[in-house]
């Protein structure tokens, strides 16, 4: 079996080939075991340095149990301080950590801009009034950041000086009317909103957004959907906006985003000037050209509105207090 480790150059393997042991269970446990020959084992004398990683996949709500037993050592709880004041013996053993990394994403409502009216940068920018980021924070504890840019709020092109559109249903309705859109003549303006199930932040910021539709005499169908029925609905293209946390590429580059030509551009947004600042952006290396490019196109992004960036979510994990060392 030492050939089939020496074939895959992750710190842990999956030893699933030839005469190896099968060490998962479809739609139950995944066992990775270590890769002694993993590169950076060399590079870097002691990462990477658990003997096995088991990954047990369950339905969100059956995963508590597996806590409460301690059968887990790494627990994904937004809420960690609230649930072990409801379950103090989790203290003997967990301890709440939370953490940022370079490819964190950021929560926001994409729009469908092949839809009409999702096409008019004045209907999304009404619809982004609906949106109380103030709230949110409070959703997720205080262990979020409002956002208004594509980026990690720690980079340097980060646009701080941005604020984002502020929270007013009364100013979305006047608007919306304005464009055409007025309950009271019949007229209003019906959405299709998707989001994932199981987070329980998404769900609550969800019903934000549908409370204040109502108030702002928008028509929104809110759609929570399991995985594999969310990607195949999104894919269909039968929908106005997408309620998710959206990742960030590690380098900084919202290039796949926002260009008419970008990988994840699930919007469809097409808007010359930003494809002429994304291109900028990729065709320097120097570090004050790309910086003034990033910049402007996060402005640009932020003036059209092809997706509403609503808050930066941190990570919040219950970790098992015998794991020393762990970055």
């Amino acid at each position: 079996t030492s050939d089939v480790y020496k074939r895959q150059t992750g710190p842990y393997a999956l030893p699933s080939e030839g005469t190896a042991p099968r060490t998962w269970q479809s739609g139950q446990e995944l066992l990775l075991e270590r890769n002694e020959h993993h590169w950076r084992r060399f590079a870097e004398p002691g990462c990477w340095n658990f003997a096995a990683i088991r990954l047990l996949f369950r339905d969100r709500a059956a995963a508590p149990a597996e806590l409460f037993a301690h059968r887990v050592d790494w627990y994904y709880e937004p809420d960690c301080e609230l649930l072990l004041q409801r379950r103090p013996e989790l203290a003997e053993h967990y301890r709440p950590f939370v953490y940022d990394h370079p490819a964190q994403g950021v929560l926001g409502m994409l729009w469908n801009c092949e839809r009409s009216p999702l096409d008019r940068q004045e209907v999304r920018v009404a619809l982004g009034r609906l949106f109380d980021r103030a709230a949110m924070v409070q959703v997720y504890r205080g262990k979020a950041v409002p956002a208004v840019a594509l980026a990690k709020p720690s980079v340097a092109e980060y646009p701080h000086d941005l604020t984002p559109l502020p929270f007013d249903p009364a100013q979305a309705r006047a608007a919306l009317r304005d464009a055409g859109f007025d309950p009271a003549a019949g007229t209003a303006l019906r959405l299709q909103v998707l989001a994932p199930v199981g987070d329980p932040q998404i769900h609550q910021v969800l019903a934000l957004f549908g409370a204040a539709c109502r108030a702002a005499g928008v028509d929104v169908k809110l759609r929570e959907l399991e995985f594999p029925a969310f990607v195949a609905q999104k894919a269909s293209g039968a929908w106005d906006g997408v309620l998710a946390v959206r990742g960030l590429r590690p380098w900084g580059d919202p290039f796949d985003f926002v260009h008419s030509r970008g990988a994840d551009n699930d919007g469809h947004w097409r808007d010359a000037a930003a494809d002429r600042l994304a291109e900028a952006v990729r065709g320097t290396v120097d570090p004050v050209l790309r910086g003034r490019a990033l910049r402007a196109l996060h402005e640009r992004v932020h003036e059209a509105q092809p997706l509403a960036l609503l808050v930066h979510p941190q990570v919040a994990i219950l970790f098992e207090k015998h794991i020393e060392g762990a970055v």
